[in-house]
C-alpha cells in the first residue's frame, strides 16, 4: 500500500476497534502502526517484556 491508504487503514482500523470496543492484538514492526493504531503497547525481547506501556512510553524506551 502506499503511504495515504496506509494512513487511511490505520484510521479506520483504529476506529472500528474504538467504536465496538473489539480486545485487538496487532503484531507489527512498524513505528507508525504502533503510534497510529495503538493504545498499549508490549515489546517482546528475546520471547520476554521489555516495555508494556502506552506508545510514548514505548517510544521513550525504544529510543535510547
Amino acid at each position: 500500500m502506499d503511504i495515504k491508504k496506509q494512513s487511511a487503514m490505520r484510521k479506520e482500523l483504529k476506529s472500528i476497534v474504538a467504536d465496538h470496543m473489539i480486545p485487538s492484538i496487532i503484531v507489527t514492526h512498524d513505528m507508525r502502526d504502533i503510534t497510529g493504531i495503538g493504545d498499549r503497547v508490549c515489546l517482546l525481547e528475546n520471547g520476554k517484556i521489555a516495555v508494556e506501556g502506552n506508545a510514548d512510553k514505548f517510544l521513550s524506551k525504544s529510543m535510547t
